[in-house]
């Protein structure tokens, strides 16, 4: 064999050389990002995970005896047809997961949806001792019709989650009156740089490298771009509160619902004589006439005393519940009278 062919065979070898290395340097590359999407794609869904789980004691759900669960358009739900789950009151949910009897068919009745937080809940009232519960069984005996009210009331909601509420079941539900009454949970505090309850995005849908991406995003445009109005303190605003009410007025206007606003007093506001008129009171009365909703203040009907209505500052013994429930049927019916049984 001559020198050059010798020459060749050597550059040949050397060529192969250093395309046997850059395959595997390219297979090394690979095996590293394979290797990183996999440990930030399971980072992603442990992070998913972790959120959605916290998710209500994040923002104040109780979740007595593991009634609730995540929800993507709700934030959290209770559970449906639970039967006597001890919270620690007995509390049983239709096939809805509502703390109310199931929703009859439509056949003529004259329906009322409840929305509202764990004072339209009931806390510390058994299932018939809501004021919802009590709302129908006045209007059943006091007013010649059929009446049917849903409770679509749940621990720790805000009207943010009112509107959602509605957005997605008023079409199924067709309520002819729809009340409304929130203005409890909205106002807590948040964490230094955290989100408010209109900011939440559900991100059971993506993947885990997507919600970290987009949790990212929203991290530096919080940075970059600061709001106007400075940092959130507060789980709802003001005026996205507001809003939210605007929001639930338009959708009962959609199906030719009426809409009433109620604002539910806190022990404090009736214990003083004369009554303290609160803020939020002040706010949600402001709403009602803004958007030409009816405004209900049970609170012009409470006694001086408090003795025996109140389980807690803000919740409702079943006594308070009936003084809610008489003043309902007689603001928006005058006139009418509980017919005696039969």
């Amino acid at each position: 064999m001559d020198e050059s062919e010798t020459k060749k065979d050597t550059r040949v070898e050397k060529s192969g050389y250093r395309i046997r290395k850059w395959i595997s340097r390219f297979f090394v590359m690979v095996l590293i990002v394979l290797v990183a999407v996999g440990v930030l794609e399971t980072a992603g869904r442990y992070y998913i995970r972790f959120r959605t789980r916290q998710l209500p004691v994040i923002f104040g759900n109780a979740n007595w005896g593991g009634l609730h669960t995540y929800d993507p358009d709700l934030l959290w739900k209770m559970l449906p047809n639970q039967k006597e789950v001890p919270c620690p009151y007995p509390v049983s949910t239709n096939s809805l997961g509502l703390r109310s009897k199931e929703i009859r068919p439509l056949e003529g009745q004259f329906r009322i949806l409840a929305l509202g937080d764990s004072r339209t809940f009931g806390d510390a009232a058994g299932n018939s001792e809501t004021w919802p519960a009590l709302l129908e069984d006045y209007l059943n005996t006091s007013i010649p019709n059929d009446f049917e009210v849903i409770n679509a009331g749940v621990g720790g909601y805000s009207a943010y989650q009112g509107m959602r509420f509605l957005e997605k079941h008023i079409g199924d539900l067709k309520p002819h009156l729809v009340i409304a009454c929130f203005g409890t949970n909205e106002w807590g505090t948040v964490t230094p740089g955290a989100g408010g309850l209109v900011d939440w995005d559900d991100l059971t849908q993506c993947w885990g490298m997507e919600a970290l991406v987009r949790e990212a995003v929203k991290g530096a445009a919080a940075v970059l771009k600061p709001s106007p109005f400075g940092p959130r303190t507060m789980r709802m605003s003001p005026g996205e509160f507001t809003d939210a009410y605007v929001r639930m007025r338009e959708l009962c206007m959609g199906i030719g619902a009426r809409f009433a606003v109620m604002y539910l007093p806190a022990e404090q506001e009736v214990a003083q004589v004369p009554h303290i008129t609160s803020p939020i009171q002040r706010l949600t009365g402001g709403i009602a006439g803004y958007t030409g909703a009816d405004f209900l203040n049970p609170m012009t009907v409470f006694p001086d005393t408090c003795e025996g209505l109140y389980a807690d500052p803000i919740h409702f013994h079943p006594a308070g519940n009936r003084i809610i429930a008489r003043y309902i049927v007689d603001t928006l019916y005058p006139g009418s009278q509980e017919q005696p049984a039969s």
